[in-house]
């Protein structure tokens, strides 16, 4: 059996995202050079939203994504993201972060993702201005050992041409796969071993690291049995 390759398509500010944030984790500290990140561009652009328009329905999902993974919701971030932000969920700016965080190292992306779920979801930061981005990018950084400029980095990050082009080819991809394996929505997990690709189901990546490790033996036994 050849190692597994791991493909995992989401959006930083995607709450369900959020409560794979534990799966993903593990997943990177054990599987780090084979997981590919593979953002989909769900809220920016186009997919941007004001918050004051969709705000009872991410409560009433953030609440019932505490509620089945444990993962913490502040109530600052209620009150102050969620009711009475008067900004848009736009993910267009963590997006470009963490592809070109990427660029540096590609662990940063991983780690990234789930700063920024920190960021929002406990500490109640506006993760959709780039200024905040572009902050948690460097303190991600910093703790890698690497030194950014916050302000080069946001100016990086909301002006340069080829990283933006960098980021549509990605999502791009992300969305052909999506549809190529008739995914529909976020976080979903796609492991690929032996050439065939095996579509994780989102209870396993919503168990933590224990429930999708048993998923990936499960899938992985019949292939290493049939090689001998």
């Amino acid at each position: 059996m050849t190692s597994p390759r791991f493909r995992y398509m989401f959006d930083p500010l995607c709450g369900w995202c959020y409560a794979s944030a534990m799966a993903l984790e593990a997943l990177a500290e054990r599987h780090g050079d084979q997981l590919e990140m593979m953002p989909t561009g769900l809220f920016a652009g186009a997919g941007a939203r004001p918050m004051s328009v969709i705000a009872e329905h991410a409560e009433r999902n953030d609440r019932q994504i505490g509620r089945i993974t444990g993962q913490v919701h502040s109530e600052a971030y209620f009150q102050n993201i969620v009711r009475n932000s008067p900004g848009k969920l736009d993910s267009g700016p963590t997006t470009y972060a963490l592809v070109a965080l990427g660029q540096i190292k590609r662990a940063l992306e991983p780690r990234y993702l789930h700063a920024v779920q920190i960021a929002r979801y406990v500490d109640a930061r506006d993760t959709s201005l780039p200024a905040e981005a572009a902050a948690i990018a460097v303190d991600v950084a910093a703790e890698a050992g690497i030194t950014l400029d916050a302000a080069g980095f946001e100016r990086l990050i909301t002006t340069d041409e080829r990283l933006a082009a960098m980021v549509e080819t990605r999502m791009e991809a992300s969305l052909d796969l999506m549809d190529n394996m008739s995914v529909v929505g976020v976080p979903s997990l796609i492991m690929t071993v032996d050439g065939q690709d095996r579509l994780l189901q989102n209870e396993v990546i919503y168990g933590g690291g224990p429930a999708l490790f048993a998923a990936i033996d499960k899938v992985a036994t019949p292939q290493a049995a049939t090689a001998t």
